[in-house]
């Protein structure tokens, strides 16, 4: 197996040019427990073939695809995409169990790699990824995954220096939000963007002063499985 270049190459490169052409059609993906398999499209739109390689994280950005063990494959796990070509990437379960109540959450990595510099040529290249959500969704869950947003449990506290909006998810599906913020005394104040697990909570931290005793309004933008925004907002008390 190919070992693939991560973002701390890129971060040490930073007077390269950076230019990703391989484009995922996809924002996030579902896999439906018991599908044999589910695709997502790559392109290449560029005048030149680009190399690809694909591997599925559980969180751990910085973790090798040697290392980790996640029960999944994805195939082909390298593929090279000639110019203004396409690529399916395969994703297949390998019938590990995962919970039954509840959405696993993964990541779908896809690395490009850069092309081989000319004879002479002594400029820097950098490796470019792209990290998706890969959300498995198992059967008969309760409720449906676009009444999920709506359902948070939303609150604001102040953690030492910091006030944080807090999100509580008491439902079995991944809550992806594009945007948070809270409204209060005339401000907009922004919190930031992240994902709330089922049954759990996530903590956003606000940027700017929140005026305790008063009663806000969190606005958020939650993304569904197409990738799409839905507005939605929720009124919380401050203490």
């Amino acid at each position: 197996m190919f070992k693939p270049v991560f973002a701390v190459l890129a971060a040490l490169l930073l007077a390269a040019p950076a230019h990703a052409s391989v484009i995922i059609g996809a924002t996030r993906v579902i896999y439906p427990a018991g599908a044999p398999e589910v695709t997502v499209q790559l392109l290449n739109p560029d005048a030149a073939p680009a190399l690809v390689q694909a591997w599925l994280d559980d969180g751990d950005a910085g973790a090798s695809p040697q290392t980790l063990a996640v029960p999944f494959i994805v195939s082909p796990a390298m593929v090279r995409i000639e110019a203004s070509q396409g690529q399916a990437l395969r994703v297949m379960h390998t019938g590990e169990p995962l919970a039954a109540d509840r959405e696993s959450l993964f990541w779908l990595n896809v690395l490009q790699i850069p092309p081989r510099g000319e004879a002479g040529n002594n400029q820097l290249q950098m490796a470019i990824r792209t990290r998706i959500k890969l959300m498995f969704r198992p059967q008969d869950l309760q409720g449906r995954a676009a009444d999920a947003p709506a359902a948070v449990r939303w609150s604001v506290r102040r953690e030492q220096q910091q006030w944080v909006v807090e999100g509580h998810n008491p439902g079995p599906f991944v809550v992806n939000l594009g945007a948070v913020d809270l409204r209060v005394a005339g401000q907009v104040l922004e919190a930031g963007a992240g994902h709330i697990p089922p049954f759990g909570s996530a903590r956003f931290p606000l940027q700017g002063t929140a005026a305790p005793g008063a009663t806000a309004q969190v606005n958020y933008i939650a993304l569904d499985d197409y990738g799409a925004g839905r507005p939605g907002e929720a009124q919380v008390a401050l203490p």
